[in-house]
């Protein structure tokens, strides 16, 4: 049952915007980042600004906002894994969160998103016929709830009533 499963939620083949047919997994996931990039705006891998540093209170409570997670990240492990270890494994991520933050580069280990396709209509053909979500790491998402919240705490002195 769960092979007839997985083979009905196999992506066989699709049409690209142009109408070429993509039958790879190559050409099918090349057209999977294209469609995610234009929907969502390219790659900057960059980050700019003043930082100052972050402290390990900073990435604790970071990862303890995260909502308890039902699946794995694309890394393996759920955000509830991290607060449950947080004792042991609060170092090793103390140190990945201040690399990206001194070194304005996240550490490829971290670095990965796994897209999932969720269907909008039955039978499709392009890649707009489904919904894009994405899955990224326990880390990034921490690395993204502290650049947030000190956006949050700029962002009024930057921004006019007006």
């Amino acid at each position: 049952m769960v092979a007839v499963r997985q083979n009905r939620q196999m992506i066989y083949s699709m049409l690209n915007e142009q109408g070429w047919l993509l039958d790879t997994h190559e050409q099918i996931s090349e057209e999977a980042i294209t469609f995610s990039e234009q929907l969502l705006g390219s790659r900057n891998n960059s980050v700019s600004g003043e930082n100052k540093k972050v402290s390990k209170e900073e990435v604790k409570a970071a990862m303890f906002a995260q909502d308890f997670d039902r699946v794995p990240e694309p890394d393996g492990y759920s955000s509830h894994f991290f607060k449950v270890a947080w004792d042991i494994v609060r170092e090793d991520v103390s140190q990945a969160v201040f690399y990206f933050f001194e070194h304005s580069k996240m550490l490829p280990a971290f670095n990965a998103t796994t897209l999932v396709l969720v269907l909008k209509k039955i039978n499709p053909s392009y890649m707009r016929d489904f919904r894009l979500i994405s899955c990224r790491s326990v880390v990034y998402k921490c690395i993204t709830c502290i650049i947030l919240s000190r956006l949050n705490g700029s962002l009024p002195e930057v921004i006019s009533e007006s």
